[in-house]
């Protein structure tokens, strides 16, 4: 009986170091908001709340280009954003430069244009700033 108790010890030590580790764990979340200006910040305030809630959480806002140019990442919301020091919410702008030309109403055209650099730009994320 004092060996089964020690083995049913040893085993729930291990199984709370595990359910320990995992509470630790931080979680990183990428939100990609459609480009504009209504959408962004309904994210960032969504983002705000979730990183306010808990210390393990971090989230990057990947900024995109409008289909008719830059002007959500060049406007002073954004500019207001990026000056705000915050270590667990990131906000990186995706440059329109090398954007495909799209039709403009097509929105699923505008979509797969910015597919390729949303993959770049989470493939930078350093997972030891995460």
């Amino acid at each position: 009986l004092i060996l089964l108790l020690g083995v049913i010890a040893s085993n729930s030590d291990k199984a709370h170091k595990k359910i320990k580790r995992r509470i630790n764990m931080k979680s990183h979340l990428v939100f990609i908001p459609f480009s504009g200006i209504s959408h962004l910040r309904s994210a960032v305030e969504m983002a705000k709340l979730l990183v306010e809630q808990d210390d393990r959480l971090s989230v990057t806002v990947l900024i995109l280009p409008s289909r008719f140019g830059d002007e959500a990442a060049s406007s002073p919301y954004v500019a207001a954003l990026s000056a705000a020091p915050n270590d667990r919410l990131r906000y990186e702008i995706i440059s329109g430069g090398d954007q495909q030309n799209a039709e403009p109403t097509w929105i699923d055209i505008h979509i797969e244009n910015q597919k390729q650099k949303v993959r770049r730009a989470v493939a930078k994320l350093d997972s030891s700033t995460l």
